[in-house]
């Protein structure tokens, strides 16, 4: 079975990440200000039942509800102490599709790719030497990937919508010693919609997809 999902935007997010590793290595100074902040890591994309399909034989199929791992890669500018504007990406695949009119669910497909670019607001809560706890709101646009399923032996073509969405994370930094390195982990929620249209018809399905990403990476300031 073919897929329609684009895989340029994980290798563009593997070659940033790469880059940015390369490019910061110098050590930190004690009475240097760091404004900018490179995150990257991998992230885990749980998300609702995003999706089901009437089959023509009857029964239905939809996404297993199963997690999956993406990418993600962020940069951040803090003008004060306590806020920062924070802009990125991420990219993961949607559950795999099942059939569960069988005796166990058989996996038909692959549900589409998710990419949303995301910016919003940090408000660091906590930031002493070694640790640094914030929070803050987010926005997002969503791309869906289109994809195709084959159901009952024929190939069945669907379509989603682009959708924006708000959201929140909280994460945290913890350095060592005085190192401009630092481990990550953060969790951001989003609250989205996905429509999904049979292509060439007017059967239309919409349903809460809502994210949780959890990240768990590093982070660089300088």
């Amino acid at each position: 079975m073919k897929t329609k999902q684009n895989k340029t935007p994980m290798i563009m997010l593997g070659a940033m990440t790469l880059s940015a590793i390369a490019s910061f290595s110098a050590p930190a100074q004690a009475d240097e200000i760091s404004h900018w902040r490179i995150k990257s890591g991998v992230v885990l994309v749980d998300a609702s039942d995003p999706f089901s399909y009437a089959k023509p034989s009857g029964g239905e199929v939809h996404a297993g509800g199963n997690a999956e791992l993406g990418f993600t890669l962020a940069a951040e500018y803090r003008w004060t102490e306590r806020l920062g504007l924070e802009i990125g990406a991420v990219y993961a695949r949607s559950p795999d599709v099942d059939d569960k009119t069988g005796a166990d669910g058989s996996e038909i497909g692959e549900g589409p790719g998710f990419f949303p670019l995301l910016a919003g607001i940090n408000f660091h809560l906590v930031d002493s030497d070694n640790l640094d706890l914030y929070a803050g709101p987010r926005a997002a646009f969503v791309s869906f990937g289109d994809f195709d399923l084959e159901i009952d032996g024929v190939r069945t073509d669907f379509e989603v919508d682009d959708e924006f969405a708000w959201g929140a994370t909280i994460g945290l930094n913890y350095r060592v010693g005085g190192s401009r390195w630092a481990f990550l982990a953060e969790a951001t929620y989003l609250d989205v919609d996905m429509k999904v249209t049979e292509r060439g018809t007017d059967s239309a399905s919409v349903t809460g997809f809502d994210p949780l990403m959890v990240n768990i990476g590093a982070s660089y300031s300088f």
